[in-house]
């Protein structure tokens, strides 16, 4: 390994030159990756329910959809100005940018009609709101036909004090931030004394995630410049902080680079976990700058240092960087492309540290002057040292081991206690990637509160043949289906082209309420439908049957998408379509939000448990090898699952719920909380192999190792908490849980571990005493 040592130092001018190349090379690209969504790879597209999304979002779309609330501050909607401020701003949101023109609906807009019959059997089809009515006369007038048609209820509130303006919108051609600005200077400004303009859906909340990128840039520049002065405050030395910063900069412009040859789009949620890679970079050189000084501080010429502590971290340094990268790759167990991508693209990222933070760090400290050996002496005797010092003399004590363990017993008691606690998805109706308070979520409350539902749960009837949903046994199928659905406790309203049908019964006998029903001659009812057909636009019909009345969705509107709700819903959905079989059409669940919803679901409930598996064992085939140890891998492994179980303590206590932006925190806290074990675990067998008991072995280990790692967890915490000051409330939660990973991780690696070592005095570092450090340290590679 010292041949290695002096082959990297002698040809250290063409291993930088190499560097250099491959960072421009990636660099170049890194500076063309994009902040954004790609909707497709944010699905699991192996589900069932997703595949229906992708067969008929198109026709029926009901999952990409902006919702424009226009109520009322005093009355209703029926006077003559609120109207004409319905009509602009039905104008105004067909204009949007993106917009899919079939698929915008509002008692304003051109598609929603009012049937007449005329003298002769005729009839006659007008929009509702032909133009902005001028007179109170004209308001009265589109009252009583909103009131007979089938826009009171769903575009109209039933207290007659909303309006609601729905419009859907291609996932592969909406620019969200175009959307979010036109939004803003042509619907918003149309709230008056009169009126009030609520906006919300999910291209909506996109937008401001868009918007709010720039907070959490910002936060990551922060954080890179505390970390730079926190460094260089620890190490004394400008090339103390020198190092660790090269380390870190070059992995984020690999990583980044990465990411954008991979055609990876970065999203702003997830923006923390780049951030983390970058400080565990830090971390890394941190460890191998800190052995290097003590080396020097023991008196060892440069040379030497260098080489002792190259050889003397190598193995931990390498086990941490697999067991990083391992551990961020369990991730894609998880059936999502972009957390899949994110997985592997961060694998490669962190497996580059191998050549930035490792093989470079000889020849940089080859490069660089030795710093003043006073300043270095005086790091050994400094508050971090003292510190560490009464640390290690109270946790290896007699009764302080003790004390330890039975206090890591107490708190994984209280932790397992709430781990029933634990949810998935978000416990809330509203979003939680905001604040509570946050515009947005205000307009989604309004909106949900004043239509009794506004997110939809699309069942798509598929016959297989024409004309198969012009039956009259399949017409009260599906209306017993959507009575049913509707007696469960989120749907607040749905519909089909049943609705459709039934209200042209009541249009050809004079608007009679009791003519409402499903005719029970099939010639009456391809009648009616064929009437409905030729008297509106075909693009308004094609929302809810395609031409050959063999397909059609029937849509319920639900009032959240709580994972309760939402599973009960698609059960009760399940056992009608069983109960209620028929011979020539099909059931098929599910789209719309409420069905995106379910799918992701079920994904996270199977991929969250084997993750986690997953991530502990690839760490556990990680660590036997390199102690050469199954108990060492225990060892090591008891530390960081009493942390994990914190931190899922900690998101139950706090309402905080498993979904897409989440699982990848259980990969990532996993993959990186080991590293403070490795390096106080291979810290001990070095002392011990050298001669030193196991209590005298443990206490060197924390004094200077465990300082290191004490350091790393507060500039790693601090640089996660510069994250919480953003208005992106869900980025704030997760960098938290990042920041409680680091902190649990570090405490029990310098608590517990310690204690249980001491008590346990695990045979292979009792039997070992007299194996030489390097021996022991590098066997495994």
């Amino acid at each position: 390994m010292h041949r290695l040592v002096a082959w990297l130092i002698g040809h250290g001018g063409r291993v930088v030159a190499g560097v250099l190349v491959v960072s421009l090379a990636l660099g170049l690209a890194a500076v063309r990756l994009e902040l954004g969504f790609r909707e497709g790879d944010l699905l699991p597209q192996g589900h069932p329910f997703i595949a229906v999304h992708n067969r008929y979002h198109r026709n029926f779309s009901e999952a990409n959809v902006l919702s424009v609330m226009l109520e009322a501050r005093s009355g209703t909607i029926f006077t003559a100005p609120i109207l004409a401020t319905i009509y602009r701003a039905t104008e105004a949101v067909d204009a949007l940018p993106g917009v899919n023109h079939d698929q915008v609906t509002s008692v304003a807009h051109r598609s929603t009609r009012w049937a007449r019959v005329r003298p002769g059997g005729m009839i006659a089809s007008e929009p509702i709101v032909l133009r902005p009515p001028q007179q109170e006369a004209e308001a009265a007038e589109i009252r009583r036909e909103v009131l007979q048609s089938y826009a009171f209820g769903s575009m109209v509130s039933v207290d007659e004090r909303a309006a609601l303006i729905r419009a859907g919108f291609d996932e592969r051609r909406v620019d969200y931030r175009r959307l979010f600005d036109a939004v803003n200077a042509t619907v918003l400004p149309l709230a008056d004394e009169r009126v009030a303009v609520y906006v919300s859906g999910q291209p909506r909340l996109n937008g401001w995630i868009l918007r709010l990128e720039r907070q959490v840039l910002a936060a990551f520049a922060v954080a890179i410049v505390l970390t730079w002065v926190l460094l260089y405050g620890y190490f004394r030395d400008w090339r103390g902080a020198l190092r660790p910063t090269i380390s870190g900069g070059l992995a984020a412009l690999w990583g980044f680079g990465l990411m954008r040859l991979t055609g990876f789009a970065l999203n702003p949620l997830t923006l923390v976990i780049p951030f983390l890679i970058t400080a565990r970079a830090v971390s890394h050189s941190a460890q191998m700058h800190d052995r290097y000084y003590e080396e020097l501080a023991r008196g060892r010429p440069k040379s030497d240092a260098i080489g002792s502590s190259f050889v003397g971290l190598f193995a931990p340094t390498m086990a941490g960087i697999l067991t990083d990268a391992l551990g961020v790759l369990a991730i894609a167990i998880v059936a999502i492309p972009a957390l899949r991508q994110l997985a592997v693209t961060a694998t490669l990222w962190l497996l580059s540290l191998i050549v930035t933070e490792l093989l470079l760090n000889p020849i940089v400290y080859s490069r660089l002057r030795a710093p003043d050996p006073r300043r270095i002496r005086a790091r050994e005797t400094a508050w971090p040292a003292r510190a560490l010092d009464r640390l290690a003399t109270g946790v290896l004590g007699p009764r302080g081991r003790w004390v330890a363990l039975g206090g890591a017993a107490v708190v994984a008691a209280v932790a397992v206690a709430l781990l029933p606690s634990v949810r998935i998805g978000d416990p809330a109706s509203a979003s939680r990637v905001l604040a509570a308070d946050a515009e947005y979520n205000q307009s989604h409350r309004a909106v949900q509160g004043a239509f009794g539902g506004s997110e939809p749960f699309m069942v798509v009837a598929e016959g297989d043949e024409r004309d198969a949903l012009q039956r009259v046994g399949v017409l009260r199928t599906i209306e017993s289906f959507q009575r049913a659905l509707e007696r469960t406790a989120v749907v607040g309203a749905s519909f089909s082209l049943v609705d459709i049908l039934k209200s042209m019964g009541q249009l050809f006998h004079e608007l009679e309420p009791r003519w409402a029903v499903i005719p029970e001659e099939e010639p009456a009812i391809r009648t009616m439908f064929f009437s409905y057909w030729g008297s509106v636009f075909p693009s308004t019909s094609t929302q809810y049957f395609t031409p050959d009345f063999a397909t059609a969705p029937i849509t319920f509107y639900c009032r959240d998408h709580t994972v309760e709700h939402v599973r009960a819903l698609v059960a009760a959905a399940r056992a009608f379509i069983t109960a209620h079989p028929l011979p020539h059409v099909q059931f098929r669940l599910a789209g719309g939000f409420i069905g995106i919803m379910a799918a992701i679901y079920d994904e996270i409930l199977r991929s969250q448990a084997r993750m986690t598996v997953a991530s502990f064992l690839v760490i556990f085939l990680v660590l036997v090898p390199t102690y050469r140890s199954v108990t060492a891998a225990v060892l090591l492994i008891i530390p960081l699952a009493l942390a994990n179980v914190v931190v899922n303590a900690y998101m139950a206590a706090r309402g905080i719920g498993l979904d897409l932006n989440t699982l990848p925190v259980i990969g990532v806290g996993v993959g990186f909380g080991i590293d403070y074990g490795i390096y106080v675990l291979s810290r001990v067998g070095e002392a011990v192999r050298a001669g030193a008991t196991l209590e005298a072995a443990t206490h060197e280990a924390l004094r200077h190792a465990g300082r290191t790692v004490a350091f790393t967890a507060v500039t790693m915490t601090a640089g996660m908490l510069c994250f919480t000051a953003t208005s992106l409330r869900f980025v704030g939660e997760m960098a938290a849980l990042l920041a409680l990973w680091m902190v649990s991780s570090a405490a029990t690696a310098l608590v517990v571990l310690p204690a249980l070592l001491v008590v346990i005095r695990p045979r292979f570092l009792v039997a070992e005493r007299d194996e030489r450090p390097a021996d022991g340290q590098l066997a495994a590679f």
